[in-house]
């Protein structure tokens, strides 16, 4: 457990020692910023943080109560899923943005099956990478972690089902509900958390990467659910003017 939170004394440590300067830039860059940015960057800040850490806590939980080998397997084949999980992110990166200019329900209705669209072909796409799971670690990892195989293949449905979620969330950028991305994340790190104190013990790696597709589907769920909530029955109130 101790292990565990180790991160926390890093972050702790930053707070108390980096130089003054530096803290002097960073708040006067904040107070420049409009407050709408400010805003979004202080929720979503958790959101990228649950989307690139929860497999590095998976990790950290691990090596407290597995061994070295398990938990070295696990880091290795969580490097592998990190590339659905930045293409994902990048995708967000683009389509947030243009997102902000569908202001009007007829507009975002059709956005949504184009986002069901999406999720199939995502769904479609794990199916034909099934057969090439094997083949992913011997290429980039090695057949010393080939034990990893099931836990991979857990891991990116878990990646791919964050890459399903970004179209919804977007929607979320769009009507200024920045609450979404740190209300997802705090969901996310809960479940990894005390998830893995359940399921390690008693399933080993594959209860870590089943609670990490846990957290993802949960929250693909919740995203689905206030989005269609959100423009079919909420008078849905979106930006009037993008972040120049």
């Amino acid at each position: 457990t101790l292990y565990s939170l180790a991160p926390v004394l890093g972050v702790i440590s930053g707070f108390i020692f980096l130089p003054q300067w530096i803290k002097k830039i960073s708040t006067h860059t904040k107070k420049q910023l409009p407050a709408k940015i400010n805003t979004f960057i202080s929720h979503s800040a958790i959101g990228v943080i649950a989307a690139g850490v929860m497999e590095n806590i998976s990790v950290l939980q691990l090596k407290g109560m597995l061994g070295d080998f398990e938990t070295g397997v696990f880091g290795g084949i969580s490097r592998i899923s990190l590339f659905a999980i930045l293409g994902a992110t990048y995708l967000s990166q683009v389509l947030f943005p243009r997102v902000t200019k569908y202001t009007q329900r007829d507009v975002q209705k059709k956005y949504l099956k184009k986002t069901a669209l999406f999720i199939i072909l995502i769904s479609v796409g794990f199916l034909l990478y099934i057969p090439f799971n094997k083949l992913a670690i011997l290429l980039t990892l090695g057949s010393a972690y080939l034990p990893g195989q099931q836990e991979l293949l857990v891991l990116m449905a878990a990646a791919l089902v964050y890459a399903a979620t970004v179209p919804l969330a977007a929607l979320f950028y769009a009507g200024d509900k920045y609450w979404y991305f740190s209300l997802s994340g705090i969901i996310q790190i809960l479940i990894v958390v005390l998830g893995n104190l359940v399921a390690v013990p008693r399933f080993g790696l594959l209860g870590a990467a089943g609670v990490i597709l846990l957290a993802r589907g949960v929250v693909l769920i919740l995203t689905g659910v206030l989005s269609l909530y959100d423009v079919f029955l909420l008078s849905n109130q979106p930006r009037k003017e993008a972040i120049k």
